[in-house]
């Protein structure tokens, strides 16, 4: 039996320290070992966000920051062992499908002493584009500051 795109995706998930993977029509799109929301950006600096649209996505930690940037990219399903509520809550106002391990409050931050800033700053959006900006603009200012 063939297996789905999420199941591929969810395979992979782990396997050569990936901790987020991109899978379309049984094809891998995109990998990355890095942390927290920057394989998304970096997705879209592979490939054309139209050439995501439909795709299934494992990745290792959902927050809604990342559930935002899934859903730009036109994710039809989403994986994650760990989840927070936040997304969980706006999964469902955008159609997407997010099966999550575990789900917890909220991110917490590197540090351990408060919530993710990416989850933070886009806590009352729920538009994907608006999502895209405000995530963009916070990862240049963290990486600037």
């Amino acid at each position: 039996m063939k297996k789905s795109d999420i199941q591929i995706a969810k395979n992979l998930l782990g396997q050569n320290n990936f901790v987020c993977v991109i899978v379309k029509n049984g094809e891998i799109l995109f990998s990355s070992s890095k942390k927290g929301i920057q394989p998304f950006f970096d997705a879209l600096a592979r490939h054309d966000r139209e050439k995501y649209q439909g795709c299934s996505i494992a990745d290792r930690v959902i927050g809604k920051a990342a559930l935002m940037l899934a859903a730009y990219l036109g994710a039809k399903e989403v994986y994650s062992p760990l989840a927070s509520q936040h997304a969980i809550d706006v999964s469902c106002d955008l159609s997407l499908n997010l099966e999550a391990e575990k789900v917890v409050p909220y991110i917490i931050n590197r540090t351990n002493d408060g919530m993710c800033p990416m989850e933070k700053a886009v806590l009352d959006i729920i538009d994907p584009e608006k999502a895209y900006e405000t995530l963009e603009n916070k990862l240049q200012e963290l990486k600037l500051g």
